[in-house]
């Protein structure tokens, strides 16, 4: 046969014969035919350690070639082979099936980057398409693997999957213990995460610390921080954007975790550019500061909550990627929500450079995965970036052991300056009742004062009822929704609490407008019937994945497991009464680990009580009994500390 009919015989005829029952026999070496595949050469042009991934560039020249069975050919000579326009091939001592498409998409990657750089060198080695030997073999061992010079042990880690999750694809563990600084007991997984970001850092990547919201990402992100400061490597600090809602929790967690490290909110009005070894802003200012800060290069720049620049076309995402730092974290737990437009975002960041310009990533990996449903290119892309994102869920059979059945986690939200201001005129008009009251009428007073108070910090319109019922005119409902919207993205069924019907019917209306979805509700003003409907669209899953719930009406007798977490919008200063609440879904029957948020406003009396109850054992042992009722007891004095700002 000419080459041509061997061609449509092997290639076109055979599969087809089989298929309709005609055995085809053909020859070893037509049998298993070989197939190009491009790969990637270094040769070594300097001197010097290689002690990170930006030394790579400046020591070796990458170039491609093109693989055919055991034996290479240069890009042209392969450019040569596809313009004869055949299928099959005999090249040596073998054959060569040589599909258009695929030789198409060879030639096309090699000519993107005939000269390659140090990145696409790095996705060579991970997609298992470099032939590199000797030194810069171990070399790039060593930093995909997450070594650092001094450490010869690595920890090993799994795959980011759809539906599963990661231990860090280069999670090594350097030769340094925790921090002397950290005033915390990391549990196991933790532990993992810290080093995994130190062992990228140090090699000169950017990461991407992708953990279920609750799993501790604030926690292990201080650990590194600290690190780099015990280390002598944050002497021009570091950076930390977030939303405005979660600026309170980190200096809250820096603060427990991390005292020695010294903290600058450069947020408000007021603000100002001040030395300290972290610096909080959220999105909002560093846009509007752009320019201010835009010849400072940090040791370190981290973005919390790094979904929010997924959207590459944002002026919020575009002035993020203006910033200058040695070292890079993203932080989020919703790394890809929509599309994988918003991975390349977020790596843009991490990583910039590293998956190439968007037009190019689409044209590579969107594509072919969105559209085309193609095993090969997800698996590729998974093998490219594994090890610059680590990724743990909740659920996993590796971290379930190390987390507690319920977990309790105080969530700071700050006053608007509506807010701010109602709650001081409110104050001083009772404050001034009480100071005339006595007896019962006294006790009556300052009830009625913490009641106001607290119906403030939840909403203008909880308490005079007249303020508009949205959510950018209370710092909770903000804190609320960003929750939400995190849990809901993860699939997550939430049990929102409150005290009060009103703020309930504010929340329906906040969550159908800022969410797009009518929630369940369930309070003591409604009939049964629609309670036991409320319950059951909720267990089974029919219906939204948020359930508004008053306190009396829902604390007790419901069996709600569908649900994994629980937050208390306002907080009853009981521990018995809250725990009986979340004692809805974590419970009996529950088979997924239970994440309780507490929601506290910063400066007001729920601050200044939540830590009382904390520091004071005794004082939590009595508000078991007597709820809110101890409060009426304190002399006026004490009540006006209370509730000042």
């Amino acid at each position: 046969l000419g080459e041509k009919q061997l061609g449509d015989l092997v290639v076109e005829a055979a599969p087809l014969l089989t298929r309709i029952g005609v055995p085809v026999i053909l020859p070893k070496e037509l049998s298993k035919l070989s197939r190009p595949r491009p790969v990637m050469t270094a040769k070594r042009k300097g001197t010097g350690n290689l002690t990170s991934v930006l030394d790579l560039g400046a020591a070796f020249d990458f170039q491609w070639s093109v693989a055919i069975g055991d034996s290479t050919i240069s890009p042209d000579e392969f450019e040569a082979l596809v313009a004869k326009g055949s299928v099959l091939y005999r090249f040596r001592d073998s054959y060569l099936r040589l599909d258009p498409t695929e030789a198409a998409a060879i030639l096309e990657r090699i000519r993107r980057s005939r000269k390659a750089d140090t990145f696409t060198a790095i996705q060579a080695s991970l997609a298992g398409e470099a032939d590199f030997q000797g030194e810069i073999a171990e070399s790039f061992r060593r930093l995909l693997s997450g070594k650092t010079e001094s450490d010869p042990k690595t920890l090993t880690g799994g795959s980011t999957r759809t539906g599963k999750s990661n231990q860090g694809g280069s999670a090594a563990k350097p030769a340094l213990d925790l921090p002397a600084g950290l005033t915390a007991t990391l549990r196991p997984y933790q532990e993992r995460g810290y080093r995994w970001l130190l062992a990228n850092l140090e090699n000169g990547f950017g990461c991407l610390l992708a953990d279920d919201m609750g799993l501790g990402k604030t926690i292990q992100t201080l650990a590194a921080i600290l690190n780099l400061k015990e280390t002598g490597k944050l002497q021009q600090g570091a950076l930390i954007i977030a939303p405005a809602s979660l600026l309170t929790n980190w200096e809250r967690e820096i603060a427990k975790f991390a005292p020695s490290l010294s903290v600058h909110s450069h947020y408000g009005i007021k603000r100002r550019l001040a030395k300290a070894d972290i610096v909080l802003t959220t999105y909002e200012t560093f846009l509007r500061d752009a320019d201010k800060g835009s010849d400072k290069t940090w040791d370190l720049g981290v973005l919390d909550e790094a979904h929010l620049v997924k959207n590459p076309d944002t002026k919020r995402s575009r002035a993020v990627k203006t910033l200058k730092a040695v070292r890079r974290i993203a932080l989020t737990g919703t790394p890809v929500e929509n599309n994988l437009a918003e991975l390349w975002s977020i790596f843009d960041y991490a990583l910039p450079g590293y998956l190439g310009t968007l037009a190019n990533f689409a044209k590579d990996y969107r594509k072919p995965i969105e559209v085309n449903r193609s095993p090969e290119t997800a698996e590729r892309l998974r093998r490219i970036t594994e090890p610059f994102i680590l990724r743990r869920l909740k659920t996993d059979k590796e971290i379930a052991p190390d987390l507690p059945e319920k977990v309790v986690i105080d969530e700071y939200a700050v006053l608007t300056p509506e807010q701010a201001a109602l709650y001081k005129a409110v104050a001083d008009e009772g404050l001034a009742a009480i100071a005339e009251a006595e007896g019962i009428s006294r006790r009556g007073r300052i009830l009625a004062l913490i009641t106001a108070l607290k119906q403030v910090s939840n909403h203008p319109r909880n308490w005079d009822k007249e303020s508009v019922p949205a959510a950018e005119h209370s710092g909770k409902a903000r804190l609320l929704l960003a929750l939400l919207d995190s849990a809901l993205a993860a699939g997550e069924r939430v049990i929102v609490f409150s005290q009060y019907v009103e703020m309930l019917h504010i929340l329906d209306g906040i969550v159908r407008k800022d969410l797009g979805m009518t929630p369940f509700m369930l309070h003591g003003g409604m009939a049964k019937s629609a309670r036991d409907s409320a319950v059951d669209g909720f267990q089974n899953g029919t219906g939204p994945g948020i359930f508004l719930i008053s306190l009396k009406a829902g604390g007790v007798g419901l069996n709600l497991t569908a649900a994994s977490r629980v937050v208390h919008y306002d907080l009853w200063f009981n521990p018995a009464v809250e725990n009986q609440a979340t004692d809805r879904a974590f419970r009996i029957g529950q088979t997924k680990n239970v994440f309780v948020h507490r929601l506290v406003t910063r400066g007001t009396l729920e601050e200044k009580i939540n830590a009382a109850l904390v520091a004071k054992r005794e004082l939590a042992d009595l508000t078991v009994k007597a709820g809110e009722t101890w409060l009426t007891e304190l002399g006026t004095e004490e009540i006006k500390a209370l509730v000042s700002l």
